[in-house]
């Protein structure tokens, strides 16, 4: 989990170090700030969200937080839960129910590359003929919440709740 296939650790770029912090965080540094926390942060909370529960209760660990190994019986349920294959196994009436539904919005400079699989759905969401409102934005890196963001979906929400009562 922690390398790449070429054997080169996997980093998050963080941005421009202009805040003071680091440009560039590991894999394994960040998921060391859950092994000091010890449960709650954004590595534990993706185990809870996807894993089965082991004998003690707590979420199974897709991967050892200390070496990286990944344990491929949580990744297989880990698949269970990955929105493109299920949509892509999807029926055309099913597809049809979908259509405007779907709203997703994430930076094309994600530092955590967010935007990766957001485009492998919007791949999947055309291929099925599917409407979405899929918006890669060209700002924002990890925080895209802007104002602007904020009206464009709320002014979508009352749209759509003032249609419904019609």
């Amino acid at each position: 989990m922690f390398f790449n296939s070429k054997g080169e650790e996997k980093f998050f770029k963080l941005g421009d170090n202009t805040n003071g912090l680091p440009d560039k965080l590991s894999l394994k540094d960040f998921a060391g700030i859950d092994r000091i926390a010890g449960w709650g942060e954004q590595i534990y909370s993706f185990d809870a969200a996807f894993s089965k529960r082991g004998g003690n209760g707590e979420p199974v660990h897709l991967f050892d937080w200390n070496t990286g190994a990944v344990n491929p019986e949580v990744a297989a349920l880990w698949e269970s839960h990955d929105i493109n294959k299920i949509v892509s196994k999807f029926s055309r009436q099913k597809c049809k129910l979908l259509n405007g539904k779907i709203h997703v919005y994430v930076a094309d400079n994600d530092p955590f590359g967010l935007n990766l699989p957001v485009k492998s759905f919007l791949k999947t969401l055309t291929e099925k003929g599917i409407d979405a409102d899929i918006k890669l934005l060209t700002e924002g890196g990890h925080i895209i919440w802007t104002d602007e963001i904020r009206k464009t979906i709320h002014d979508d929400m009352d749209a759509k709740i003032k249609s419904a009562g019609n």
